[in-house]
């Protein structure tokens, strides 16, 4: 096996932290090597927000995220400040934001392909040396050096002439930025977290968080592919949360923006079995059945009057839902029915969706095992970022700024120790 150089920092993960916790480095010429097994960089931030990479919000605040320790939380977000975060993606990598609907801070673009751009176009000709298609086996810390030991792997269009490669990456300084385990198909993984736990780190219990849920009843699957912008209120504590926003109606339950919101409540909360959906929020109840009521006659079938105004597979699935046929003649007690179904459609057996459609998670390394730069308090120079921590947060931005800020806040606190 051979035995590399030296380096001052080791990255483990070209995920959204690692990258710039590499760029502050790159930029005071910190030798640096960062290691991802992805033949691409910022492979998971390519698929963020939809791919239109949601880089922070303006309303950054602990209420926003689940965590085994709000204070320390609190803590770090008042060392590293959003803004100063912010402030390097724009006038350091380039990254002009906007700010949308919710406090939302989305790249000009609103593409996270240039995001992506930005930090290749920051490292290229730096003092950082990446090392794509690199495996991590195992690593050790022997006399204040980490010792990495890591193979080759191949592209996919040379499998059969690859010939593995291993070897041996040292540095004084190691960086855990592997993410976590959303998302498998396209790099998430629970290696960080053995890692972490070889060198000496607990590791809370990991659950998937933003997710779409599986709905038991009734079927959805007549609904499948249906946007809708939809009201929900929940009861938390004994007070009432609404959570407005769109719904995407699949065959197997409910995803969009509406159930990703309702996940972080099912994970603060444990358990939400059922919910009422509101289809129409913008119209009361009374506004509904005047409108459809002022149109009925003899003649008019409940598909004559309903379709003009709804969604034709949305109509046809409350009506059957009401064993009410499209070809029936309309009467007041059957539009009633109706509205009342698209006001409060019920869904009951809610399960989040596993890993392999969640955007994050909770638990993992418990935010007391760190301090405020995401130094570790097992290990002096080591330092552990984004989702491999104990703290998952709400969709709208809420996950990529605590990447941003922990990659940033551990690069600060390298560059602070080495120059003093």
């Amino acid at each position: 096996m051979i035995e590399g150089e030296l380096y001052d920092v080791a990255i483990i993960g070209a995920g959204a932290s690692g990258l710039i916790s590499a760029s502050v480095l790159a930029e005071k010429n910190i030798k640096t090597v960062l290691i991802e097994k992805n033949s691409k960089m910022g492979r998971k931030l390519l698929s963020t927000g939809a791919g239109k990479a949601n880089l922070s919000n303006t309303n950054i605040s602990t209420d926003f995220y689940l965590c085994d320790d709000k204070r320390k939380l609190q803590e770090i977000f008042k060392k590293t400040p959003s803004e100063e975060v912010l402030n390097f993606l724009r006038y350091k990598l380039g990254v002009f934001t906007v700010v949308k609907e919710r406090g939302k801070i989305y790249p000009l673009s609103e593409k996270s392909e240039n995001v992506s751009f930005a930090f290749e176009n920051f490292l290229k000709n730096s003092s950082v040396s990446v090392k794509l298609l690199t495996l991590i086996t195992s690593v050790h810390y022997n006399k204040n050096i980490f010792e990495i030991k890591a193979k080759t792997l191949p592209h996919h269009f040379e499998k059969n002439d690859f010939v593995e490669k291993e070897f041996i990456i040292r540095a004084r300084n190691l960086v855990i930025s592997t993410g976590g385990p959303s998302y498998p198909k396209i790099g998430g993984t629970y290696s960080g977290f053995d890692i972490a736990k070889t060198l000496g780190h607990s590791i809370n219990e990991i659950k998937p968080l933003i997710t779409p849920f599986e709905v038991e009843s009734p079927n959805l699957s007549l609904l499948d592919g249906i946007r809708r912008n939809a009201r929900v209120v929940i009861s938390i504590k004994g007070k009432q949360t609404i959570i407005e926003d769109e719904v995407l109606f699949t065959d197997y339950g409910i995803s969009g923006p509406l159930a990703l919101d309702l996940s972080f409540y099912y994970g603060r909360e444990g358990e939400i079995n059922s919910i009422f959906l509101d289809l129409y929020p913008e119209l009361s109840d009374n506004e509904l059945i005047s409108f459809f009521n002022k149109r009925i006659d003899g003649s008019k079938s409940f598909k004559d009057l309903l379709f003009p105004s709804v969604e034709f597979r949305l109509a046809e699935f409350i009506l059957k839902k009401l064993s009410i046929k499209v070809d029936d003649k309309t009467d007041i007690k059957g539009i009633e029915r109706f509205v009342s179904e698209i006001k409060n459609l019920k869904l009951e057996g809610l399960t989040p969706c596993r890993f392999d459609m969640a955007m994050s998670k909770t638990g993992g390394v418990p935010l007391d095992e760190i301090d405020e730069s995401f130094e570790s308090k097992k290990i002096k120079n080591l330092f552990i970022t984004g989702e491999l921590l104990d703290s998952g947060g709400k969709s709208g931005g809420y996950n990529l700024h605590f990447a941003f800020t922990s990659g940033y806040a551990s690069a600060k606190k390298i560059i602070e120790r080495i120059y003093g």
